[in-house]
Parts: C-alpha cells; sequence; structure tokens
C-alpha cells in the first residue's frame, strides 16, 4: 500500500499559526477533496506537503514509502520559459517518457539520414509498449487544448501555462496528485474531462476549491477546513 501519513504537522509564518498540529491519512487511490474560505492555508498545506515550504519542528510529520512521489499542480507554475511544451510536457526520468520524446522529436524534424535510429527507438518502443501511453499523452494534451507542441512555453498566456503544468501532472507516475485549483482556466467541457479522466485513472488525489459539476463525476471525500481537519 502507498499511503502518506501526516501527524502533527504545524505551520508558522513569521507570527501567525497557519495551522497547527493536524494529523490525517492519504489512502492509496483515495479523493480528498479540502473545502474553506479563503485565506486559511490551504494552499500553504499543499506547499508544505509538497515540500515547497518547510513544517514548524526538527521531526518530519510525514510518513510514506521510501520511492513515495507527489506531483503539484501550483497556482502560478514555474517553468524553464526556453524549452517547448514537448520537452516540458515529456520531461521525465523514467525511459518510457524519454522515448516518447525522441520518437516525436524525430517525427518533428524528420531526415532519412535518422531513418536507422527511429527504428531502434520505434522497436524499444514496442517492447515496453509504450505506444499505449504515447496514446495517452496525445488525448490529455488534446483534451486540455493543446496542439502546436514546438511552442516556447515562455511565449504561452497565464492560462495556457496552467493547462501545461496540468498535462505534466496527469502524466506524471507520481504516487500522489496535489492539485490548487484544477479548473481554473477551463471551460465546462474540460472539466468534466478532468474529472472522468481522474476518476478513471484511480489515481490518489488531494485538491483544493472545485466547482459543483466536478463532484457529481467524482467522488471524494471531503474535509471542511478551517486552518485544521
Amino acid at each position: 500500500m502507498s499511503d502518506f501519513i501526516v501527524e502533527g504537522l504545524s505551520k508558522t509564518v513569521g507570527d501567525k499559526t497557519v495551522f497547527q498540529d493536524i494529523s490525517f491519512i492519504i489512502h492509496e487511490k483515495d479523493r480528498i477533496g479540502i473545502i474553506g474560505v479563503n485565506g486559511t492555508g490551504k494552499t500553504t498545506l499543499l506547499d508544505v506537503i509538497s515540500g515547497r515550504l518547510g513544517f514548524d519542528g526538527d521531526n518530519s510529520p510525514f510518513s510514506a514509502k521510501n520511492d513515495y512521489k507527489m506531483a503539484y499542480l501550483t497556482q502560478e507554475p514555474v517553468f524553464d520559459e526556453t524549452k517547448t511544451i514537448l520537452d516540458t510536457v515529456l520531461s521525465s526520468d523514467l525511459r518510457e517518457m524519454q522515448l516518447i520524446h525522441t520518437y516525436e522529436s524525430f517525427m518533428a524534424n524528420y531526415d532519412e539520414a535518422n531513418q536507422e535510429q527511429l527504428e531502434r527507438v520505434m522497436a524499444e518502443m514496442d517492447a515496453l509498449d509504450v505506444w499505449s501511453i504515447e496514446s495517452e499523452i496525445k488525448t490529455v494534451l488534446s483534451k486540455l487544448g493543446i496542439s502546436d507542441l514546438s511552442q516556447k512555453v515562455g511565449n504561452l498566456s497565464g492560462g495556457l501555462k496552467r493547462r501545461v503544468q496540468l498535462a505534466q501532472v496527469l502524466l506524471n507516475d507520481a504516487d500522489l496528485l496535489l492539485l490548487d485549483e484544477p479548473t481554473n482556466h477551463l471551460d465546462i467541457d474540460t472539466i468534466a474531462w478532468l474529472a472522468n479522466f481522474l476518476k478513471n485513472s484511480k489515481k490518489t488525489v488531494l485538491l483544493l476549491r472545485m466547482i459543483a459539476i466536478f463532484w457529481t463525476i467524482l467522488p471524494a471525500v471531503f474535509l471542511n477546513w478551517i486552518g485544521r481537519i
């Protein structure tokens, strides 16, 4: 099992206690929605869980398997803006993602002189059954309205950057997805698709601030956040 355990977590910023001594467990395949008024520390909670911010005290309040991985959709994505969308979305240590990146790069700049290398890449993709992953990547990008993968991330609008980061997170093999307002900048059809994607993927998800239609599709446990759980 890939449970993530939080025990006695506190966070102080300056002289303000954002939250104090909170404990909970995120079980594998849980979908948890945190709801509550603005300014009570919900985003700070995700920042601390993800490691972007520190916690109070010397001893870690977190317990999980050694290789437990998280992927975090933040409110303001930070990218290497010189990279293309393709480079950004497929940035991964996974061999499968590296193969897809190489294959797509070859196809985007096809040169007959590289045919032998391309065939070797395709053979390895066959051996690892990578084609189904490539199909999922193209589906996710298409559903999020991302088409020209050669665009530089630095040239994108704020809304499209969020979509690129959302695609990156959804395609990650992380044990836990942390999603801060993932429906921002999405139309109603895309929101419905996202809810169905998460429902069918069986991913473990912790989400903040969703609109009603999202929860009619994706069953979840709701936690009312008032600076504590």
